[in-house]
């Protein structure tokens, strides 16, 4: 979306306002002019909000883009920052803070839905790019190429931190894929950051002896970025093998947008398939997840149940 941004209105001032948790990426980008750091999850929260305000109307900015697709405090933000166009898609509780309310779009991919908020300010679709890009540059590339010397090939990345902790797969689960992997004789790379340092103990201490090159804890964000391009298949904590590379079979859980251009990302294509049978395990059930997925099944029961007089709410047993 933002490169869409910059090629349109080469000559705008582009900013950005993202969390904390993204800012040091962002700062980078080449697309954007500055960043503005949310602080409305730090302590007073509502203070931090008028702050945030402050900062948006010093800025006199013409136009606003909410990309978050349900947030309704971002709406009201870009509202009471005085932006004369806001454009946003249409959720309950936030159109009247937008002046272009767009329907938001069904199943499509997330670079669609980003893009299309773009329809209104003008900007012509049809020839964008829509391939995924990270701006690492070629120091970073050659940090990544110095580290992985003499590393075997085919290379798997894996990275075993995640920050949602019901998308977590399970250590065990792993392990048992990086024996298989290592049995076929596949080159494994331990990427993450300090966060992930106890789960990078844990999976080496179930692995003794074994040739993985870590990284963990040695790099940064764009390092950690050369490193995965460098990688054959790259297995994250949140997501499926298969969702990645996905191959020509089977369903898709996004729609793809077409097949990689790079060497590495046609050559993890073949991998993927050639280990997508690893993978198929289900995901770990219990935990927040299946906590939050019991009480809101319990509060749509209850209600049910109110409006229908079958029993009272005391009788009521809980259910997953």
């Amino acid at each position: 979306m933002l490169r869409a941004l910059r090629k349109a209105f080469p000559e705008a001032v582009l900013f950005a306002h993202v969390r904390p948790l993204v800012a040091p990426m962002m700062v980078r980008h080449p697309d954007l002019d500055a960043v503005i750091v949310s602080r409305r999850a730090e302590g007073r929260r509502w203070r931090n909000f008028w702050v945030e305000r402050g900062a948006l109307q010093a800025g006199r900015f013409d136009w606003g883009v909410l990309a978050h697709p349900t947030s309704v405090a971002g709406a009201m933000l870009l509202w009471l920052a005085g932006i004369p166009r806001r454009v946003g898609h249409r959720i309950f509780g936030r159109e009247p803070f937008l002046t272009d309310r767009l329907p938001l779009p069904g199943k499509v991919h997330e670079v669609e839905r980003y893009l299309s908020l773009l329809e209104p300010l003008g900007v012509r679709l049809e020839g964008v790019e829509r391939a995924l890009y990270f701006w690492h540059g070629p120091e970073e590339r050659r940090f990544a190429d110095e580290l992985l010397q003499g590393v075997p090939r085919p290379l798997v990345g894996l990275h075993l931190g995640t920050t949602w902790p019901s998308k977590r797969w399970s250590l065990d689960r792993f392990v048992q894929l990086a024996e298989r992997l290592l049995k076929r004789g596949a080159g494994l790379l331990l990427i993450g950051g300090a966060p992930e340092a106890s789960a990078r103990d844990a999976f080496l201490k179930a692995l003794p002896g074994t040739p993985i090159l870590d990284a963990v804890g040695r790099t940064d964000l764009f390092q950690s970025a050369a490193l995965i391009e460098r990688c054959d298949l790259f297995r994250p904590q949140s997501t499926p093998v298969r969702c990645i590379w996905p191959p020509r079979s089977g369903r898709r859980r996004w729609p793809s947008l077409g097949r990689p251009t790079h060497n590495d990302t046609v050559r993890g294509e073949r991998i993927t398939a050639w280990c997508g049978a690893l993978c198929r395990a289900p995901p770990v059930t219990g935990g927040p997840a299946l906590s939050r997925v019991r009480s809101i099944a319990v509060v749509w029961r209850c209600s049910r149940q109110r409006r229908s007089r079958r029993r009272s709410l005391r009788r009521l047993k809980p259910f997953v």
